[in-house]
């Protein structure tokens, strides 16, 4: 099984596109930061993740996200090597398949931000589980 989860801020204000045959579709960056033993944030050597969305997910996350949100991404994770133009090798880190939930978020007036809101966007597989269907 492949699935990465990915705790951080959205880098940019996600662009809405549509591909030909009329889906919407999202790519987020994701900066994830780690903490330190004393529970500090390190942004030293950032990790940043394109999360890819398509569909309904695709269209409420361009509707509600901005630059600077806090955001939780799970998806499988897919490694793209590639050479910079200075012959450096790098790695972009897509995650395709994804799914979401927005997170509070911190200093922001006039906004209803005290609880994270679930929002279920998987369409892989079965909608009518119970939860007496599902092992763990």
């Amino acid at each position: 099984m492949n699935k990465s989860i990915v705790v951080g801020n959205v880098g940019q204000d996600p662009p809405l596109r549509f591909l030909n045959d009329g889906t919407p579709v999202t790519t987020l960056s994701v900066c994830a930061n780690y903490r330190s033993g004393s529970g500090e944030n390190q942004t030293d050597t950032p990790v940043w993740y394109k999360a890819h969305f398509f569909g309904n997910s695709a269209e409420i996350i361009t509707k509600h996200v901005k630059q600077g949100d806090p955001i939780y991404v799970e998806g499988r994770l897919k490694p793209e090597p590639w050479v910079g133009d200075d012959g450096k090798a790098r790695v972009n880190l897509n995650l395709n398949r994804c799914e979401f939930q927005f997170l509070p978020k911190r200093n922001r007036a006039n906004e209803d931000a005290d609880l994270a809101v679930a929002v279920p966007t998987s369409t892989d597989g079965p909608s009518d589980l119970s939860e007496n269907d599902i092992p763990f």
